[in-house]
């Protein structure tokens, strides 16, 4: 007996990439998957298959070389009435070929955007054509849509749903006992009165050069590493504070990349083990660039700088421009922030009283829609 298209378990065909897109869709399929409307096939590359793998979702790698004739294939293979994508910035761009290739195919198609940065650059070829744009762009905020638009993408693309990754942070902040708090540090060896300072990096030179490439930034992870360094070797000296300085590697960074930072005078360690949103909760600052960790350390109620020393384009870390984290942008300025911030207790207490909201609905926003659409193709 053959059976209708109605009666069956509309397919899906997804992809990501990058670890932030990846971070922001795991939380979309397990929902998908554990609702049992839709058939899931997802494919990932690069960290992208690490974090679905860690998150218990099956997937598919994807080749090391893209080729849009292979995405084409899977398209035609598994025929979706949707397709479902991250958003990345990388070498391969799988999901922008997958993209592209739902359009010739006529497959309607939804990306997730985790970032308040790059939006052109996700959907556009070397050229800057916005040839990869999909049915639907699902967004964070208000503030996201008002810079994709200026960047050129048409408002009727956009939905605004929130950051599905950030959906568990409330539970995490009210989970998140002072016991948990004292068993971290006393991992790192760190006692009720010494303090604990930890560095969210990125591998800025990777992605935008040295001085010489018209993409640098101003400053990479190493110039702040060391600026930091140093003004918290001053502090120990002149304050007589036992501090551990615990740098947090980027997933597409390893360990053996930060051996080269030692100091005689403030323990450094350098750790991927655990939680990271379990250590920004555990330690006295929060320090970084423009990582999303930084956003989340901001929602989960940690006082955090942003380090972006010599910047000479726009400052991308939305929390900044919200106030409730405190950008440096000179070399000169690093030392001061980081006296007021780690023993000015009343500055520690402003920065910390401009709450954000924080919604635990993104993913059920993103889910909801994609059924709506998969509706309109059903008969």
């Amino acid at each position: 007996m053959k059976v209708s298209k109605s009666t069956m378990r509309p397919i899906v065909v997804t992809v990501c990439g990058d670890p932030g897109g990846a971070n922001a869709i795991s939380p979309v399929l397990q929902l998908l998957a554990d609702e049992h409307q839709v058939q899931l096939i997802n494919y990932s590359y690069n960290q992208a298959v690490g974090v679905l793998q860690r998150n218990n979702i099956n997937t598919i790698p994807l080749l090391s070389h893209a080729s849009e004739d292979f995405a084409l294939n899977v398209l035609r293979k598994y025929n979706p009435l949707l397709l479902l994508t991250a958003t990345s910035v990388n070498e391969k761009d799988w999901e922008k070929l997958f993209i592209f290739s739902a359009r010739k195919l006529s497959i309607y198609s939804i990306a997730i955007v985790d970032f308040w940065s790059n939006y052109a650059a996700r959907f556009s070829d070397k050229k800057g054509s916005l040839c990869s744009l999909p049915n639907k762009i699902a967004l964070m905020d208000e503030f996201a849509k008002t810079e994709i638009m200026a960047d050129g993408i048409p408002a009727e693309r956009i939905i605004i749903t929130g950051q599905p990754a950030f959906d568990a942070l409330m539970q995490h902040y009210e989970q998140f006992t002072q016991a948990k708090k004292q068993a971290i540090r006393m991992t790192l060896e760190v006692s009720d009165n010494d303090l604990l300072v930890m560095f969210v990096s990125q591998p800025l030179r990777k992605l935008y050069g040295d001085r010489a490439d018209p993409r640098y930034l101003g400053y990479d992870e190493d110039s702040t590493l060391n600026y930091i360094i140093s003004s918290l070797e001053d502090i120990c000296r002149t304050d007589n504070k036992k501090i551990t300085f615990l740098i947090r590697p980027h997933p597409q960074e390893s360990v053996v990349e930060y051996r080269q930072y030692q100091s005689n005078m403030i323990k450094i360690v350098v750790s991927v083990e655990g939680n990271n949103r379990d250590y920004v909760m555990a330690a006295d600052l929060v320090l970084g660039m423009t990582s999303v960790l930084l956003v989340e350390a901001c929602y989960l109620k940690c006082v955090v700088l942003s380090l972006q020393l010599g910047l000479c384009k726009s400052d991308v870390l939305p929390t900044n421009r919200w106030g409730v984290s405190i950008p440096i942008y000179r070399e000169d300025e690093v030392l001061p922030m980081l006296k007021k911030y780690l023993f000015d207790h009343k500055a520690r207490e402003a920065i910390l009283a401009k709450e954000l909201a924080i919604s635990n609905s993104a993913s059920r926003q993103v889910v909801d829609y994609v059924y709506s659409e998969i509706k309109q193709f059903q008969y």
